[in-house]
């Protein structure tokens, strides 16, 4: 029989509910990819008088150099053609851009105020370095609380992280494939599906063996059984987006639901972080 927590967040996914919480999705869906991503950078140089403003510059793999013309009549031409230059010397506020995508060092000069070998005057260097690897995104407590799928009106899972176990408890309140009829008579409950289940958590994946209660009758004792449905795999990408892979065990339901959080990130963020 289900948990009376199981119970209040099944109530989470009425209709009546959910209507607010649709509006909310083009919010939570704009904060996807801010965990575990690696931003592209873009480092200026200015290019004043006789110097390259910084002259020598260590950026990652897919940053842009961008140099910025502010004071005579300059250029930028790399050694051996190794990226592409600004072309002639001129005078102006021009703006030249190289987005550097390889582990590289590049040595460069302004030809008119630097020596053909590259070794005097005003020259400067780019060295590109290998991205900084992404921080992993971990299952934590924080993760505890409602998910839905924003196109599936009415159903959703509710999630609770077991730190001391390292295990995911997971509810999934659904329907049967072949759905349920409109029109049910007051007092009545529909034919409802719900899930239960719970597995190992490992770094952002768990992956949860549900098990489907039968034979239960509505405020009664005893009764219930419970029969192997099949596995889901959740996946974290941030502390507000998921992945829900699913397969039965007769095969024939097998799919992804794309999650959402619904109830607010009480500490998520923070235990990302490690404050």
């Amino acid at each position: 029989m289900p948990t009376p927590r199981a119970i209040q967040g099944e109530s989470m996914f009425a209709d009546r509910h959910l209507t607010a919480f649709v509006a909310l999705t083009g919010a939570l869906m704009g904060l996807m990819g801010m965990s575990g991503t690696v931003r592209a950078e873009t480092i200026d140089v200015a290019v004043v008088n006789t110097e390259f403003i910084p002259p020598d510059i260590t950026i990652q793999v897919g940053d842009t150099v961008r140099w910025t013309n502010q004071v005579g009549v300059h250029n930028v031409l790399a050694q051996d053609n190794s990226f592409p230059g600004s072309g002639i010397a001129m005078a102006g506020d021009w703006v030249h851009e190289v987005v550097f995508n390889e582990e590289s060092v590049h040595i460069y000069r302004c030809e008119p105020h630097s020596s053909t070998d590259f070794q005097f005057g005003m020259v400067g260097s780019v060295t590109v370095e290998k991205a900084d690897e992404p921080e992993p995104f971990l299952i934590t407590f924080g993760i505890t609380g409602s998910w839905f799928d924003p196109t599936q009106n009415g159903q959703g899972f509710s999630l609770e992280v077991v730190p001391a176990a390292d295990v995911l408890a997971a509810y999934w309140f659904t329907f049967p494939p072949q759905g349920v009829a409109k029109g049910v008579a007051k007092g009545e409950l529909p034919n409802q599906m719900w899930l239960q289940g719970s597995g190992p958590i490992d770094g952002d994946t768990a992956v949860v063996t549900f098990q489907l209660p039968v034979g239960g009758a509505f405020d009664t004792p005893g009764g219930v059984e419970r029969e192997d449905w099949g596995t889901a795999t959740f996946t974290f990408s941030d502390c507000n987006t998921g992945l829900a892979t699913y397969q039965s065990l007769d095969g024939k339901a097998q799919g992804t639901i794309p999650l959402v959080r619904i109830t607010a990130d009480v500490n998520c963020e923070a235990e990302q972080s490690g404050n």
